[in-house]
């Protein structure tokens, strides 16, 4: 039988047993084998304390009853309100509370019933709600008959359960569940439904499985009424501490009525991805070196995959380019050296059957020297060394190879007001042919020796509300041998080294504007080189600035060809915020001289906070070169310090099925719904769907 040590105010007695309860009261008087205290009662066991405005404990069962504005407060543990609670053993782990409240010290989810049952870390609750708003007006809550706690698990069950907005019922919820911690726990995540016109009814369930902390797994199925079935798996895996993985796995099959009446060359769309990300593999955390590998694979049968994958948005590829990359990356590198390989396999899915002809990169090789002094500080050198194999099935393959060896000099002048810079390249490029069951072709090297000179200065001044730094240089190249011969296909294998002019001048000016407080506020870099023998001609500009003002940031990176008298490159940004009003835009446009233009796309974005609580949303993106839009989105955000909604209607133009070689679209008409409910979690849904050719 447990023994009470009563700390009275004015005496103490303590009694030896098992365990030890202190209290502490105004009032405490012994009744039989009971112990009373009245007016401001605190228990103390172990770190837990119980306050109330009366106490009646059975020195015989070790049972105690506490009366009025009682609560329970311990390290690391939630806050219990309540009128009555009902200890044995005077334990909290055995105990009932009549009209309780309690709140999460974690997530700030607040509970209270009108009755709870506590037995080890099982407890059940009667007649209650739950809500992560503030408790006395919840913008949100749930109403339930009975719920049931495991601390054990962190899991909540709630039994017929209503939703509530303010004081208004909004649905049923026979079973709701949700956890108490910020763990991963296995489970069914909240289903996703809609409409379209024309695929029919839209179904998906999803089941997320967490059975380890190094890797989860999510699978869902789908189900398309007038179309057809799929199933999708991804898998997140963590292998060691410097690396982490994906992989998914997706299936969708249409019905023989939809195929039929469609045309659809594909009945059965299937793909896979696979990225891998990883900074050690062959090092450990006390190397010196750096280290890092990229593994970034996809491949589907067509490319209607990217859109049937799931319904969710979420998990639906927005963005598809006809032409996908496959790419294996490694590089190992220290102060001193740098080693990479590369792969490179290309897919285009706008070509019939298969990419025979299609040129990979299997591998690359790159070896550098970082820059180090030999002699003296004033001598650096560095070297580049790299190797491509350029492969396919049908057609030319070639083997490439290019060393780069520079070595510089530079020193002060003008007692460091002014500095001579200079160096001596050597450049050697060949390229190796070969046909497959054909001819040799020939083969083509180029060898280039370069020497530059030139000064540069840095100059810094400080204003009164700002200050500037200027660096200019001026350098002299002349290409003092140069060998060209053999066969060069450049478009199909661009070449590791460029061709350039003979003799060169190059202007060079950078220039960054500095607040009162250090922020860079303008940043400046002008770049023109120029053909000083032969035609004496300038060669393309390079123009860059940043500009970043109260309220607005601006980038605009320009390529302008004096040649062609025209742009060969824009590419601008631009924000402003004025108020709740944010506004930005993206312009580009690329045109390599000689070619034609290869891109010209503007994406615009628009954000209104009208107040505290509601935002617009919009977004805009047209591809200018073809004259379409690509797509737009308005959304309206609604937030609260609890929850938050976004309600959006997006127009989406995503790749079709490939019938014959060719690559069609279809332009999707969404409404979906987000809700937020802090810190529960997210639920969205796609209330309504439309598709057309």
């Amino acid at each position: 039988m447990p023994k009470l040590a009563l700390l009275i105010l004015g005496s103490i007695a303590v009694l030896r047993a098992e365990s030890q309860i202190e209290l502490i009261a105004q009032n405490v008087r012994n009744e039989g084998n009971k112990t009373i205290a009245d007016e401001d009662v605190t228990i103390r066991m172990g770190g837990k304390f119980v306050r109330a405005d009366h106490l009646i404990f059975c020195r015989e069962t070790g049972e105690a009853e506490l009366f009025g504005n009682v609560y329970v407060t311990q390290p690391n543990e939630d806050l219990v309100l309540g009128d009555y609670i009902w200890l044995k053993n005077g334990d909290t782990d055995q105990a009932k509370i009549d009209h309780f409240f309690t709140m999460s010290s974690g997530n700030g989810i607040w509970l209270a019933g009108n009755e709870a049952r506590i037995d080890g870390n099982f407890s059940v609750i009667q007649n209650g709600s739950i809500s992560g708003c503030a408790p006395a007006r919840p913008d949100w809550s749930i109403r339930f008959g009975s719920a049931e706690h495991n601390r054990q698990t962190s899991r909540v069950h709630l039994y017929n359960s209503i939703f509530y907005a303010g004081r208004f019922p909004i649905f049923y919820l026979p079973y709701f569940g949700y956890y108490t911690d910020n763990k991963r726990h296995s489970g069914l995540l909240f289903p996703n439904w809609g409409h379209s016109d024309d695929d029919g009814a839209l179904y998906e369930l999803p089941l997320y499985l967490a059975p380890f902390d190094a890797w989860d797994v999510e699978i869902w199925q789908q189900k398309r009424a007038k179309r057809g079935n799929g199933t999708a798996v991804i898998a997140r895996f963590v292998d060691s501490p410097y690396s982490k993985g994906e992989v998914t796995l997706g299936r969708f099959s249409d019905s023989a009525e939809y195929v039929k009446e469609n045309n659809i060359e594909h009945s059965r769309k299937e793909g896979w991805s696979l990225n891998y990300e990883r900074t050690r593999l062959f090092t450990d955390e006390k190397s010196t070196h750096q280290e890092g590998l990229l593994i970034d694979f996809q491949d589907y049968s067509d490319i209607e995959y990217v859109r049937l994958r799931s319904i969710d948005p979420k998990k639906k590829q927005e963005e598809v380019d006809y032409r996908v990359a496959n790419k294996v990356d490694y590089f190992v590198k220290n102060d001193d050296l740098y080693f990479g390989l590369y792969s490179r396999y290309f897919k285009d899915y706008r070509v019939a059957a298969n990419n025979d002809a299609m040129i990979q990169v299997l591998p690359e090789t790159q070896a550098h020297l970082f820059s180090r002094e030999i002699f003296t500080k004033n001598f650096l050198i560095s070297a580049d060394l790299r190797y491509r194999r350029f492969d396919r099935k049908e057609g030319i393959q070639a083997n490439d190879y290019a060393l780069n060896l520079p070595i510089a000099f530079s020193a002060p002048l003008l007692d460091g007001y002014m500095r001579f810079n200079s160096e001596i390249s050597t450049s050697l490029y060949r390229i190796d042919y070969s046909r497959l069951g054909g001819a040799v072709v020939e083969n083509g090297e180029r060898y280039a020796s370069t020497v530059k000179a030139g000064v540069s200065t840095t100059l810094a001044k400080p204003y009164k509300n700002f200050f500037h730094t200027l660096y200019a240089s001026v350098t002299l190249s002349d290409r003092f041998f140069s060998k060209k011969e053999g066969y060069f296909d450049d478009d199909s294998f661009p070449p590791l080294i460029e061709d350039s002019e003979d003799r060169v001048a190059e202007l060079q000016l950078s220039q960054f504007f500095f607040d009162r407080q250090g922020r860079e506020v303008i940043a400046h870099r002008l770049t023109q080189p120029a053909a000083i023998d032969g035609a004496q001609e300038l060669l393309d500009m390079t123009n860059e600035i940043q500009v970043s003002l109260s309220g607005m940031r601006l980038a605009n990176e320009t390529l302008y060809s004096h040649k062609e008298g025209d742009f060969t490159k824009n590419a601008s940004t631009v924000n402003f915020s004025l108020g709740g009003l944010d506004i930005g835009g993206t312009y580009l446009y690329n045109r390599p001289s000689g070619s034609r233009v290869t891109k010209r796309y503007f994406r615009g974005n628009a954000d209104l906070k009208i107040d505290a609580n509601n935002i617009l949303r919009a977004s805009f993106q047209r591809d200018l070169l073809a004259n379409e839009n690509r797509g737009w989105t308005a959304a309206y955000l609604y937030r609260r310090s609890c929850w938050e909604t976004e309600l959006s209607f997006s127009r989406e133009i995503t790749p079709y099925s490939i019938t014959g070689g060719t690559a069609e679209t279809k332009t999707s008409d969404i409404i979906f719904l987000k809700v937020v409910l802090i810190p529960l979690g997210e639920f969205g849904q796609q209330i309504y769907s439309s598709e057309r050719m």
